[in-house]
């Protein structure tokens, strides 16, 4: 299964892995897959149910072992279920906030490529260090998520088509 993403951006988050990274990732999808095999240990956190059941029968059935995959739905049932549209940051609390019951305290590498980017930009502040990226998928399509830049340096980046940017926390 190939991360939704272009040649391209696979091939840009593939060049920072490294066998002893521990891995977070908002929002699952190929990615889990795809990435997990290039990393010691994988969390990955998905608020679609329905997504959540699909991608969690293929970790198992392929018998994928580094892989901590976590359900956290949104915090108000209207929006189930949901795939693309308006959400509200406030409706994502308990999904971004998960991170805080995982007995891991810093990560190495970050993706953040589901719900509330801005707000998972933030609280990966508090699990990285100064050598962690993060990778933001469809960033420089979506204005919004630049002011994650008064608190990470733009390290990398993928302009084009669906665009990524690569980011490293401000010193």
């Amino acid at each position: 299964m190939n991360p939704w993403m272009s040649d391209e951006e696979i091939k840009k988050i593939q060049s920072y892995l490294k066998s002893t990274d521990i891995f977070l990732e908002w929002g699952s999808g190929g990615s889990t897959i795809y990435f997990s095999q290039f990393v010691k240990q994988y969390v990955s956190i998905e608020y679609d149910i329905n997504w959540y059941r699909n991608l969690n029968e293929i970790i198992i059935n392929q018998n994928i072992q580094n892989i901590n995959y976590i359900y956290c739905p949104p915090n108000n049932d209207i929006l189930l279920p949901i795939w693309h549209g308006n959400s509200n940051s406030k409706d994502f609390i308990e999904y971004v906030n998960v991170i805080d019951n995982i007995p891991i305290t810093k990560y190495d590498k970050v993706l953040i490529d589901g719900r509330s980017r801005v707000e998972c930009a933030k609280k990966a502040l508090s699990y990285t260090n100064k050598n962690s990226i993060i990778f933001i998928h469809d960033f420089f399509t979506r204005p919004a998520y630049f002011s994650v830049l008064g608190h990470y340096t733009l390290i990398d980046s993928i302009k084009d088509g669906q665009s990524l940017a690569v980011l490293k926390k401000k010193p």
